[in-house]
């Protein structure tokens, strides 16, 4: 059987990969992390080595042959409840001490919930569950990518202004952005999308002179954007112009809804696909989404991975049906364990 590992928040590629398994007949389950979420009736049962459901479905690793790690969580509302607790009487302290105990039972229920993984730890993963989202480092990855010869934006991550104005005038036009994921700030009914910025003169000039460690790169000037898919050794590449549009110029992640980028298929040169699939087996991926620059000399430049990021944009676009590739693909290695585990016994 396959396991796919989700949550209850929309995930389309998820859903169509579903869709494609149903109609194939295949055996599989589909496991939510938010079904492990406090006020649901879940079991994990070290010694018998089982995991029950919150519908009493009991899950021996038995089962299972594969695991697909599209999502765990949900995503979830950051939320501070300092007045609230001021509104209901308690003091400061009081009000501290609440918020850290909530921060020592999301501790609790993440190391629970994960132990979920451990359960079917010797199973085939696509990808590792300590390879998904938010367990890769921004700043290893880039150095790994830079000694397979791949080419990366200049990179800095400091806490000086004086380091800063250096970086600009040795670059002439930089950018910042988040180390670790582009998350939002959420404050009662405003969001605030952490993208990627552009970092003027005027900026620098009200920096402080210490700040929190933050990092930099020289604004690479594009000709397009690449964004490519691969799973299992196989590369789906799509170029999106965002550099013609001012609104999604320096981050195509802020969507231009009433005139979008055009986007189109994309073949990478073979020896750009090699350092790539060099660069993943070296992370131990076997599957990611990569953001790459092609810039105006002519240069193929690394940005990002991300294990388990966003692909039906690249799918939908390109008319590769990445959804069916992939749903295929997993009753195919599902069939060989069956196969194997046979011949073992």
């Amino acid at each position: 059987m396959i396991l796919i590992l989700s949550h209850e928040h929309i995930d389309e590629p998820t859903n169509n990969i579903i869709d494609w398994l149903s109609f194939y007949n295949a055996r599989f389950l589909r496991l939510n992390g938010d079904d492990f979420l406090q006020n649901k009736n879940v079991k994990i049962d070290i010694n018998n080595n089982i995991v029950v459901t919150n519908d009493e479905k009991e899950i021996s690793p038995d089962e299972i042959s594969i695991v697909w790690y599209r999502r765990w969580i949900k995503p979830t509302e950051k939320k501070t409840f300092f007045e609230k607790f001021k509104q209901l009487g308690f003091t400061n302290d009081e009000t501290l001490l609440v918020e850290a105990y909530n921060k020592y039972l999301q501790q609790e229920s993440t190391a629970y919930i994960n132990g979920v993984f451990s359960i079917f730890k010797d199973k085939i993963w696509i990808p590792k569950p300590s390879k998904a989202r938010g367990n890769i480092n921004k700043l290893d990855v880039l150095l790994r990518a830079k000694d397979k010869g791949i080419k990366i934006p200049a990179t800095i991550v400091t806490s000086s202004k004086k380091e800063v104005e250096l970086f600009l005038k040795t670059h002439g036009n930089i950018i910042t952005k988040p180390i670790y994921e582009a998350n939002c700030f959420r404050y009662r009914e405003e969001v605030a999308p952490m993208y990627t910025k552009e970092v003027s003169e005027n900026d620098i000039k009200n920096f402080p002179q210490l700040f929190f460690p933050s990092l930099f790169q020289e604004n690479i000037n594009k000709a397009f954007e690449i964004r490519t898919f691969i799973h299992r050794d196989r590369v789906y590449s799509m170029a999106m112009f965002s550099q013609n549009d001012v609104q999604t110029r320096v981050d195509f992640r802020n969507y231009n809804w009433e005139k979008p980028n055009r986007y189109v298929p994309f073949k990478l040169p073979e020896k750009e696909e090699e350092k790539l699939l060099m660069l993943l087996n070296e992370l131990d991926l076997n599957t990611g989404s990569i953001d790459l620059i092609y810039d105006d000399k002519g240069n193929y430049v690394f940005l990002e991975i991300n294990p388990v990021g966003q692909f039906g944009m690249v799918s939908l676009n390109c008319n590769y049906n990445l959804e069916k590739i992939i749903a295929n693909d997993l009753m195919s290695l599902s069939n060989e364990q069956k196969l194997t585990n046979e011949r073992d016994n």
